[in-house]
C-alpha cells in the first residue's frame, strides 16, 4: 500500500488518535504526542507541509514532511522540536516504508531525510549505511538517570560545579537571601509563568536580538499553549527559582512515563554573579531525585562543554538518516558536494 498525502494544517486534527496510537506502539515519546505536534503545526506550520499516511493496517505509519529543495524532502523540523516528526509502528520495516514514501511524494524525488533521531526511541535506530541509506551524526545530547540518592549523584559530579554551587549557596545565606524553588503546574497560573519566563529571557542576548520568548509574541504563545496542553493532566510545569520571592531563573518542562524533558531555561542577567541558572539546575535535580516520580531527565540539546557535562556523564549521539531513490543518486550528490566544497567562497 502506498502513502497518501494531505495538507497537514487542515487534516492533522483528524489523525491525532492514530498518531498517538502509533507513538505509544513505537517510541512512546512525550515529544511526539499529538498535542506537541499539533501546537507546532499551529504556530510554525504552513501550507507546504504534508501529513503522509501509510494506511496499511499491518504497517501503519504517519509523518510530517516538507520539500527542502528540488528532489529533496525531509521531516518537518521547527527549531522548537527536538525530534523529527514521524511515528512508525513496525521499526523492522522502517527502511521499506521510506522507500515507499519516496515513490509516493510528488515530483521526481531523489532523497528523503528523517531528521533529529534519538537512538533511545527512534524506529530508525538500527538503520545501516548502504548505497541508498546515509546515517549522519547530528549532535551529542545528555540525560541524567535517577538512581540512588541525590547525595550520591552530587558526589559524582566534578569539583568545579560542586564548589561553584556551594559557594553561591553560602553567599546567599550570608547576604540574607532566601532561596526557594516553585513549581507551577496549575493551568490557571501557566500564562503568568510564561510571561515571567519571557521577562527573564528578555534581559539577556535573546532580548537584544529580538528572539526572546514573550507573552504576546509567537514564541511566547507557542510555549503558553504547549504548557497549558500538558498541564491539563499534570504533565507540564514551569520551575521557578526565587530570591526573597523574586523569580530569577525559570525552566519550562514536560514529562511522561517517568521522564522529564527540559525544554528551555532563562535567568535574570541582573543576578548573573549569583549563578541563578546553576542554582536552578541544582535545586531542580535535587527535587527530582527526592520526589521519587521520575526515572530520567532529558536535556535534548547540544552538549555544552562547561555546562551539560557538569551535570551529566550520560551522552549519546542523535542522528539524521537519509534515504536515496537509487545508489547512483547518493554517489552523484556526494560528488557534487565535494566539488562545491572546493570552490572559492
Amino acid at each position: 500500500m502506498k502513502w497518501t498525502l494531505h495538507r497537514a494544517q487542515t487534516t492533522f486534527e483528524s489523525h491525532r488518535a492514530l498518531w498517538d496510537d502509533l507513538n505509544r506502539r513505537s517510541s512512546d515519546s512525550v515529544l511526539l504526542e499529538s498535542r506537541f505536534v499539533a501546537t507546532l503545526l499551529r504556530y510554525f506550520g504552513n501550507e507546504k507541509i504534508y501529513l503522509a499516511v501509510h494506511g496499511d493496517p499491518a504497517r501503519p505509519a504517519l509523518a510530517l514532511v516538507e520539500q527542502r529543495r528540488f528532489g529533496a524532502w525531509q521531516t518537518f523540523q521547527p527549531s522548537q522540536s527536538p525530534l523529527g516528526m514521524i511515528v512508525v509502528a513496525d521499526s523492522d520495516n522502517a527502511a521499506a516504508l521510506m522507500r515507499s514514501l519516496i515513490r509516493s511524494l510528488p515530483g521526481f524525488v531523489l532523497e528523503c531525510t528523517i531528521l533529529q533521531q534519538d537512538p533511545f526511541v527512534s524506529s530508525f535506530a538500527s538503520a545501516q549505511e548502504s548505497g541508498t541509506v546515509e546515517v549522519q551524526k547530528y549532535i551529542e545530547t545528555a540525560r541524567v538517570t535517577i538512581q540512588g540518592t541525590f547525595q550520591e549523584y552530587w558526589k559524582s559530579r566534578g569539583r568545579e560545579v560542586v564548589e561553584n554551587v556551594t559557594k553561591k549557596l553560602r553567599r546567599l545565606e550570608r547576604d540574607g537571601i532566601r532561596l526557594e524553588l516553585q513549581v507551577v503546574r496549575d493551568p490557571g497560573a501557566i500564562e503568568a509563568a510564561i510571561r515571567e519566563y519571557g521577562r527573564l529571557e528578555s534581559t539577556g542576548w535573546k532580548g537584544k536580538a529580538g528572539t526572546a520568548v514573550e507573552g504576546d509574541n509567537e514564541q511566547g504563545q507557542f510555549y503558553r499553549d504547549l504548557l497549558l496542553a500538558y498541564s491539563q493532566d499534570g504533565h507540564g510545569a514551569v520551575y521557578q527559582l526565587q530570591f526573597n520571592g523574586r523569580t530569577v531563573a525559570s525552566k519550562l518542562t514536560i514529562d511522561r512515563n517517568g521522564m522529564i524533558v527540559f525544554l528551555k531555561t532563562a535567568y535574570d542577567e541582573e543576578f548573573k554573579n549569583l549563578s541563578p541558572g546553576y542554582l536552578l539546575q541544582y535545586e531542580m535535580l535535587k527535587s527530582i531525585f527526592e520526589g521519587g516520580v521520575y526515572q530520567s531527565v532529558e536535556f535534548y540539546g547540544r552538549v555544552l562543554v562547561g555546562w551539560t557535562d557538569r551535570w551529566s556523564s550520560e551522552m549519546r549521539s542523535m542522528f539524521h538518516v537519509t534515504f536515496y531513490r537509487q545508489p547512483w543518486v547518493r554517489l552523484a550528490l556526494n560528488a557534487l558536494k565535494a566539488v562545491a566544497s572546493r570552490l572559492p567562497q
